[in-house]
């Protein structure tokens, strides 16, 4: 979607640079770059080619509880790696993710005294990854966040997809002016460096 928005930025300004010149822009006289489209899509997605919170509404909103749900999880986490009750069977006191969930990494020997669920297990098989009680209702709301906020980035992909399709006359006559134009500058470098004239037939 950035490269097409590119590719319409390229062509208005070629297009404009090659006006004063009628014979070469003629070439360009049935293009009309869809200015539109090229604007949506730099509202909704950067240079890096990542979806921005402003792209909908929708979108901004289901970022902001998901960044809400991860800083309760994270609340939640903190308390818990202090309480002394858990820290003693801890492998370390950190916390680690196993597919999506936060877990923390508790020494084998002790897999009974924490409750919880147990996701993964160490290559040693000395440390299992257990998901605690306490904290799986946060991971689930942060997991349901993960999961809103990427439908609204599938939505909002899918609308400026269609307004692509919906562009495409206006970008196909666009890209072979670009082509046109291409050639005829190719020509005249190729020409200036050769410093080649016109042949007399």
């Amino acid at each position: 979607l950035w490269a097409t928005a590119s590719t319409v930025r390229a062509a208005e300004a070629l297009f404009a640079h090659v006006r004063p010149y009628p014979a070469i822009a003629a070439r360009a006289r049935f293009a009309r770059p869809p200015s539109e489209l090229a604007r949506a899509i730099e509202h909704a997605i950067s240079p890096e080619a990542e979806v921005l919170d402003r792209a909908s509404a929708a979108l901004g909103g289901a970022r902001a509880e998901l960044r809400a749900a991860q800083a309760r999880l994270q609340q939640r986490v903190d308390a818990l790696l202090r309480s002394p009750e858990l820290a003693r069977f801890l492998q370390d006191p950190i916390v680690t993710q196993r597919g999506g969930r936060y877990v923390v990494p508790v020494k084998a020997e002790h897999r009974g005294a924490v409750k919880g669920i147990v996701h993964d297990q160490s290559a040693s098989g000395q440390t299992v990854f257990i998901e605690p009680l306490e904290i799986l209702e946060a991971n689930n709301r942060v997991r349901e966040a993960e999961l809103a906020e990427r439908r609204e980035v599938a939505a909002v992909l899918e609308g400026l997809s269609r307004q692509v399709e919906t562009a495409h006359d206006e970008l196909a006559a666009a890209v072979s002016a670009l082509a046109a134009l291409d050639l005829v500058l190719a020509k005249a470098q190729l020409a200036e460096h050769h410093e080649a004239e016109r042949p007399l037939l």
